[in-house]
């Protein structure tokens, strides 16, 4: 069954309106029908609707309400190294599935792609659209967040994770059976990671540097990884 996100102003009693891109969605690409049954989540709630259609907008009258849960216990904000061609995206839509909350695009010593506040507005858009897709399509019930544009300086949390390769002193299982909350910041370094100074910063917050085994793993394998462990042993997997 079609899964789509709604606003709390679109529900109107026991109906809720659908327009603007979904109900093209709905119409020109999907071709549903009066009848037909979706998913519409406001709020993380699931209500199970069954449509009807006119000239400019789809109505979705309230059938049922679905009780199951599909998000993790774990707020798992990602801070993530800016990277170059498709793999940011790419990072976007599986971090999404895996049950991200929310993600910042991080610029640091070693960004290759440097985005001034206009480009990133217009890019950060394209954000939105991949990481609710992705939640339409893993039956999320949150779309995870797309912060603003930051540096290592902007992180304020309190349990923050780095993964570092230079740095063997502690692994991640050490690290993990000491977590004893629910909120994590996990910070990953773009193509070529992070400088020493960058470390000094982050240790200087207070954060828990990290090896992640013999391996190299690359800046989009890397957040894959840490969070699939996280969600593991942590959360709902």
């Amino acid at each position: 069954m079609r899964r789509f996100f709604r606003n709390s102003e679109d529900k109107q009693g026991n109906d809720i309106i659908i327009q603007g891109d979904d109900f093209r969605h709905m119409k020109h690409a999907l071709r549903l029908n009066d009848g037909d049954e979706v998913r519409i989540v406001i709020d993380g709630m699931i209500y199970i609707c069954t449509l009807s259609f006119q000239e400019d907008r789809a109505i979705g009258h309230i059938i049922d309400i679905e009780e199951k849960s599909y998000e993790s216990p774990l707020k798992i904000h990602l801070y993530q190294g800016i990277l170059k061609g498709d793999h940011m995206d790419f990072v976007l839509q599986k971090s999404t599935e895996l049950g991200i909350t929310k993600i910042s695009p991080l610029e640091t010593e070693r960004t290759i792609v440097r985005l001034n506040e206009k480009k990133y507005q217009k890019r950060k858009k394209r954000y939105e659209k991949i990481v609710e897709e992705a939640a339409k399509q893993s039956k999320r019930t949150v779309i995870p967040e797309i912060g603003n544009l930051c540096q290592l300086k902007d992180i304020q949390e309190e349990l923050i994770i780095c993964g570092y390769e230079k740095d063997q002193s502690r692994n991640l299982r050490q690290i993990i059976k000491e977590i004893d909350r629910e909120e994590i910041a996990i910070v990953i370094g773009p193509e070529g990671g992070f400088s020493a100074k960058e470390i000094d910063l982050l240790k200087g917050k207070g954060a828990k540097i990290a090896d992640f085994g013999p391996r190299i793993l690359r800046g989009e394998t890397a957040p894959l990884f840490l969070i699939s462990v996280l969600q593991y042993e942590l959360g709902d997997l």
